[in-house]
């Protein structure tokens, strides 16, 4: 396991770097301005090829066994703050994936993947790019399922080599995107209630079987037209199969929000409700429908999914965790403590176990103590508070940057003194603001209030 066959990494996603690049160039063009041509000099050395460097060689490395980080930066602050550099990927808690739609390649996507991969003490985020694929299909079959929300688990099981997802969905003659009659395709998508005495034989099970996994492939590279086209041929060999309605509705949802069709996302709500209707007692089925309920915002209908997978004795750690997830949205602490409770009780890894353990008792401590609620909410309302001012500052920079530039432009140098000084302190108030935001952003160690 700790050969050099196994060893993938990325680079890590962190905007840190850039942040740190674009003050250093401020800096530097303000001090050629002031006549500082040395300083200036240093500092945009430091900006155009120390933090590119630094950035490049910062990287997350999975030998086989532990995953870690090499940049220089992150060594220095683990050091200094007692944290670990290397963790085993049975101790993250919790994998959380974003996905952005970066642009359109025809009737193509290409979406950016963020995965957060955090422990009780050190997180890592990585980001599409090379290695992404290897190291998600490495690393994420070593965590536990319940730790792993839907997008990540989709991601693990499905992204595949797109050159590969190609070449299969040419061989079952899966027609490029580009090709396909979309307005014909999407105006029926076949999705209606077929007769129950339907009965595929086992050619037709193993060939829609085939064209889903294509499909969810198909979908996790970009390819939403051909995903919609597998999944079409898919359901018409296996009308009554919950699961492949499921998927298929993801998949409508995906390219629902892509066209921004509302029509699209109507219908894709509409397959959810009869993958629900036909889950029977699959709570893993049940699972993945709350959470996507979850998600769309369909607050009532995840909570009566969840409840029933909850029914069925084979609820897992997700489970109560959305429901908990649930009840607190409602403000029903007592009953989210409940919840989490019952989620510890069922995480198997005992990592997992400790964070919805600590869960339970951090809600608990805000329930029956009034004080250190108070203190919560107000460290809460304080990040918050300096979340805004980053987002204002920003804006305000801008506007600085803007006014430099006309009173370059028109040789007015009190415009571009005025510029200078709002950029400046605008820039100011983001560092300031930063750095508050992330002494702000842990819990009150409840143990600090019981020992005053």
């Amino acid at each position: 396991m700790s050969s050099k066959k196994s060893k993938v990494s990325v680079r890590v996603h962190s905007g840190t770097y850039l942040a740190a690049a674009a003050v250093a160039s401020f800096v530097s063009a303000y001090l050629l301005y002031i006549g500082w041509e040395t300083g200036a000099l240093v500092t945009v050395v430091l900006a155009l090829l120390c933090y590119p460097l630094a950035a490049f060689f910062d990287r997350i490395v999975f030998d086989g066994k532990r995953l870690g980080r090499t940049g220089i930066p992150f060594r220095m602050i683990a050091l200094a703050m007692g944290r670990p550099r290397f963790i085993k990927p049975h101790r993250i808690v919790h994998v959380e994936t974003e996905a952005t739609r970066m642009f359109r390649r025809g009737s193509n996507i290409a979406y950016f993947y963020r995965t957060s991969l955090r422990a009780d003490d050190v997180s890592f985020r990585v980001a599409s790019g090379r290695g992404y694929r290897e190291l998600i299909s490495t690393v994420l079959p070593m965590i536990p399922e319940g730790c792993l929300d839907l997008r990540s688990t989709e991601l693990r099981d499905h992204l595949k080599n797109a050159h590969e997802v190609r070449e299969r969905a040419r061989s079952l003659h899966i027609p490029a995107g580009d090709v396909l009659d979309t307005g014909t395709i999407l105006v029926k998508p076949d999705i209606v209630d077929p007769e129950l005495s339907s009965h595929p034989d086992d050619v037709e099970v193993q060939k829609s079987s085939e064209l889903q996994t294509i499909a969810n492939q198909l979908r996790a590279n970009g390819r939403l037209v051909q995903a919609f086209e597998a999944f079409r041929r898919a359901h018409r060999l296996m009308p009554q199969n919950a699961r492949l309605i499921y998927e298929f509705a993801r998949c409508v949802q995906s390219l629902g929000a892509a066209k921004r069709d509302s029509k699209l996302e109507r219908r894709s709500y509409a397959m959810l409700r009869i993958a629900e209707r036909r889950s029977g007692s699959d709570a893993d089925l049940l699972s993945m429908l709350g959470e996507t309920y979850f998600s769309v915002g369909a607050w009532k209908r995840a909570e009566k999914v969840f409840k029933k997978a909850a029914e069925t004795g084979n609820a897992g750690y997700r489970i109560f965790r959305g429901l908990g997830e649930l009840a607190l949205r409602d403000g029903k602490i007592a009953h989210a403590i409940n919840y989490f409770s019952r989620s510890a009780e069922v995480a198997k890894p005992p990592s997992l176990f400790r964070w919805a353990r600590s869960e339970a008792d951090y809600l608990r401590h805000l329930n029956d103590d009034d004080e250190y609620m108070e203190l919560e909410i107000g460290r809460i309302n304080l990040h918050d508070t300096f979340d805004g001012a980053r987002s204002t500052s920003i804006r305000i920079f801008c506007f600085g940057l803007f006014v430099i530039a006309l009173g370059l432009a028109s040789f007015e140098y009190l415009i571009t003194d005025i510029g200078w000084a709002v950029a400046g302190l605008s820039l100011l108030i983001w560092l300031g603001s930063s750095l508050l935001k992330q002494s702000f952003a842990s819990r009150i160690p409840f143990e600090l209030l019981d020992k005053e």
